[in-house]
C-alpha cells in the first residue's frame, strides 16, 4: 500500500538562481502552502453522524486510530479495524468504505493543518491559498496573504521562504509536490514526518521533521530557534540537492522503467 512520491516541478528554475538569492532576502519566514475546507468538513462530519450506527462507529474509531497512529496508508487502517465493528466493511460494503475512507481523510487533512497552524503561537505566516477564511479565523492578524492562490504563485513564494511548512496525506510512503518543489526552491522544509521521509533523507541536515501527536506544543520556540540559526540556510541548501539529484519527474520514470522495463 505504499504511495508512489511525488516529485519537484523544475521546469521554470535553475540552480543557479537558488544559490544566487541570500537566504536572508527571502522575505518570508514561514510559508504554508495549501487550504483549509471547513465547509468540506463539516460536511464530512455530518456524513459520518448521518449514517447508520454500524458505520458512524466504524468512521469514529477509523479517525480516532489514523489521529493516533504515526503516518501512514488510510487504507491500512481502514482495513485493521474492521473487526471492531463485527463487519467486513471492505468485502459486505466496499461503497460505504469508500466512503467513510473519502470523509476521514477529508477530516484528518483539516484537523491537522489546523492544528499545525494554532500551535505556531503568534508567529507571522505567509500563506499561498484559493481561501483565507480559516487562515483567518486562525492566524488573525499574524497573516500574510499571498494571491492568487494557483500552483505558479506557491512556487513563486516558496522561492521567497526561509521555511516551509508541510503536512502530510494519510498515506506512509511517500510525500507531496509541495516538500520537493520547496526543497528545490532553497527553503528548509519542516515537514510532518513518515517514513519515507526517515527513509530517504536525514533529519536535522537535510529536512526538519515533527510529529503531531507530540511535537505540536514546542513547534512555536521550535520555530523561532530554526529562523535565528544560520546552520538553516546550510540545512536548505543540502534538502535542494537531495531533491535535484534524486527528486525530479525524471527520476520517476526511470524508477517505473526499472520495476516496468519495455519489452
Amino acid at each position: 500500500m505504499a504511495h508512489f512520491p511525488h516529485w519537484a516541478t523544475d521546469l521554470e528554475i535553475s540552480p543557479r538562481q537558488i544559490i544566487e538569492k541570500p537566504f536572508e532576502d527571502r522575505p518570508h519566514d514561514i510559508l504554508f502552502v495549501g487550504s483549509i475546507d471547513l465547509g468540506q468538513k463539516t460536511m464530512a462530519e455530518r456524513f459520518i453522524e448521518e449514517s447508520p450506527e454500524t458505520i458512524r462507529r466504524y468512521a469514529k474509531n477509523l479517525l480516532d486510530v489514523v489521529m493516533e497512529a504515526p503516518a501512514g496508508p488510510l487504507t491500512k487502517h481502514a482495513l485493521e479495524i474492521q473487526g471492531g465493528v463485527g463487519r467486513e466493511f471492505a468485502v459486505s460494503d466496499p461503497v460505504a468504505f469508500c466512503r467513510v475512507q473519502a470523509a476521514a481523510d477529508i477530516i484528518i487533512r483539516a484537523r491537522r493543518r489546523t492544528d499545525l497552524l494554532r500551535a505556531l503561537h503568534g508567529l507571522r505566516v505567509a500563506v499561498v491559498s484559493r481561501s483565507f477564511s480559516a487562515f483567518e479565523e486562525i492566524l488573525g492578524d499574524k497573516l500574510i496573504k499571498i494571491e492568487p492562490g494557483d500552483f505558479a504563485t506557491g512556487l513563486r513564494a516558496m522561492e521567497n521562504a526561509k521555511v516551509v511548512l508541510n503536512t502530510l496525506p494519510n498515506y506512509g510512503g511517500g510525500v507531496t509536490e509541495r516538500f520537493f518543489n520547496a526543497q528545490l526552491r532553497g527553503a528548509a522544509v519542516l515537514s510532518e514526518s513518515n517514513g519515507f521521509l526517515r527513509r530517504a533523507f536525514r533529519e536535522n541536515e537535510n529536512v526538519f521533521l515533527y510529529d503531531p501527536r507530540t511535537d505540536l506544543p514546542d513547534l512555536a520556540d521550535r520555530l523561532r530557534a530554526i529562523l535565528s540559526d544560520p546552520y538553516t540556510e546550510e540545512l536548505a541548501m543540502a534538502g535542494c540537492q537531495v531533491t535535484r539529484h534524486n527528486h525530479l519527474a525524471r527520476h520517476r520514470v526511470e524508477k517505473l522503467l526499472e520495476l516496468h522495463p519495455i519489452q
